[in-house]
Order: C-alpha cells, then sequence, then structure tokens
C-alpha cells in the first residue's frame, strides 16, 4: 500500500494519534515525498515529515520493525513557530525552565 492510503487514514483521526504501520507493507518514507526531520526523542530511528499546502503536516517516525504515522496541525517545516505553539507546547515550557535554571545559575556566580 502506498504512503497515500495511510495518510488519508490517518487524517480522519485526532491530531496526533499515531497508527503503526509495518515496514514490509510500505516503501521507505523518503520514495514519497516526505524529508528528514526531527522530533520529540521517543526511541525512533528517524523521523520524516511531509507538508500540505493547508498548513497541515504529517509526522513518520521510523522504528526498527515499524513506522508511526500521525497528522500536526501545523507542519514545522512551514511554520515552526507555529508548530511549536499548536503542536508541541511543552518545549516552550521546557525553554522557559532552562532560561529560568540558567538566570539562578547566573545570579550566583
Amino acid at each position: 500500500m502506498s504512503w497515500f492510503v495511510y495518510e488519508n487514514v490517518v487524517l480522519q483521526k485526532p491530531p496526533h494519534e499515531d497508527l503503526r504501520i509495518e515496514k514490509m507493507y510500505v516503501e521507505h518514507p523518503s520514495a514519497e515525498g516526505y524529508t528528514e526531520s526531527i522530533g520529540d526523542p521517543l526511541g525512533q530511528k528517524n523521523d520524516f515529515r511531509k507538508g500540505f499546502e493547508d498548513g497541515r503536516g504529517v509526522h513518520v517516525r521510523e522504528y526498527e520493525d515499524h513506522y508511526l504515522i500521525h497528522w500536526d496541525k501545523i507542519d514545522p517545516n512551514q511554520n515552526p513557530f507555529g508548530h511549536i505553539i499548536t503542536d508541541a507546547p511543552h518545549w516552550i515550557v521546557i525553554g522557559l525552565l532552562g532560561i529560568f535554571l540558567l538566570s539562578i545559575m547566573l545570579d550566583d556566580s
């Protein structure tokens, strides 16, 4: 089956809800227009993304024998800050915590 079929299935699900695809059933994502990307470290070997004209994006995480695919409200390749705010707000909290800790460390020196 092609990635196009899985994209249509996953786009019917809520954002960020993963669909598992066994590797034996699809070509490598790069063969169908996905580009290498980054994502939260969840034990995956690689991340791939594909954006759509409406601003949404599909995110594929590659594991040893399968892929996990979900869609994001905002494709980070088209709008990185919008993606962080909408799809990955935990990185804002992590960043603010880092700034806070850094300011404490600098005040002590």
